[in-house]
């Protein structure tokens, strides 16, 4: 007679079948599906992380292209701003130099003191001691310079430059000294081409500088600060060295605007400080030979 033993358990049943009888194990085991599904998606996980890394990465790295971006924004800014500086600077010192032309300008022969360097401009030569020790001789070429240590010849110079003072030989007519010490003759009087070296330095000051002749002209019209009776009346007792008839003072007054005239008062004193009389007055032929000294 066969025997049958069956055992069922919650994880399948077993049956055990022998000579006498049959052994069967029957059961559902999931394990293998499962790590099958597990392995699918972990390999999904991975790939998703990955995507997630690069995808990080990318960002970062449009995020460091974006910095660099605005870093050179604002390094392009900090540039355009320096040179809007730079221009702005540029324009109010041209805007400065153009005030001080306009206000520094010689308003008259005291005012143009305060801005006078002897020696400026033209040519010159230097020495060491006060005027006093060296003694001048012109001659046609340049000039001879001696003192208690020998003589020393100067050619192609048109001022001689001491401790104290300057002398000026460009004294032919149309030339800085010649111009200058016509207007002061006829401005301020002979005297004062000697006894003014001052006077004598800022008009070379002014013609260096490139003034014209009707420019400084007017500066000592400023500084003569004349109404035009005085004006015509000073004029010519400095070139006359007398005092003008009532007739020859009228005509000369109505030669100026206001008068019925055309000139200025400074067009007059140029025509005036041009005469053979002025040019006699001040002994321009022995300012040629001597020269004329200047501060």
């Amino acid at each position: 007679m066969a025997t049958t033993t069956t055992d069922t358990g919650t994880t399948g049943t077993t049956s055990t079948t022998g000579t006498t009888g049959t052994t069967s194990t029957t059961g559902t085991t999931d394990t293998t599906q499962t790590g099958g599904t597990t392995t699918g998606t972990q390999t999904e996980n991975e790939v998703e992380v990955e995507l997630e890394v690069e995808v990080e990465v990318e960002v970062e790295v449009e995020t460091e292209v974006e910095t660099e971006l605005e870093v050179e924004l604002e390094v392009e800014t900090e540039v355009e701003t320096e040179v809007e500086l730079e221009d702005e600077d540029e324009d109010e010192t041209e805007h400065e130099t153009e005030d001080s032309g306009e206000h520094s300008g010689p308003t008259g022969i005291e005012n143009a003191l305060a801005h006078h360097q002897a020696g400026h401009g033209a040519s010159a030569t230097t020495f060491g001691h006060v005027r006093s020790t060296y003694v001048l001789e012109h001659f046609a070429g340049g000039v001879q310079v001696s003192d208690p240590a020998g003589t020393t010849t100067v050619q192609h110079s048109a001022r001689l430059q001491f401790a104290d003072r300057s002398v000026a030989f460009d004294l032919e007519d149309g030339q800085a000294a010649s111009n200058t010490v016509k207007l002061i003759g006829a401005a301020f009087g002979a005297n004062a081409v000697h006894d003014r070296p001052e006077y004598v330095g800022i008009g070379l000051m002014l013609f260096d500088g490139g003034s014209s002749v009707h420019d400084v002209a007017q500066a000592a019209v400023q500084a003569m600060g004349m109404d035009d009776d005085t004006f015509i009346a000073t004029v010519f007792q400095h070139i006359f060295a007398r005092t003008a008839t009532a007739r020859e003072h009228v005509d000369l007054v109505s030669l100026l605007q206001g008068h019925g005239g055309r000139f200025s008062q400074a067009e007059l004193l140029t025509e005036a400080a041009n005469t053979d009389a002025n040019a006699a007055s001040i002994n321009l032929v022995g300012l040629q030979q001597t020269g004329v000294e200047f501060m």
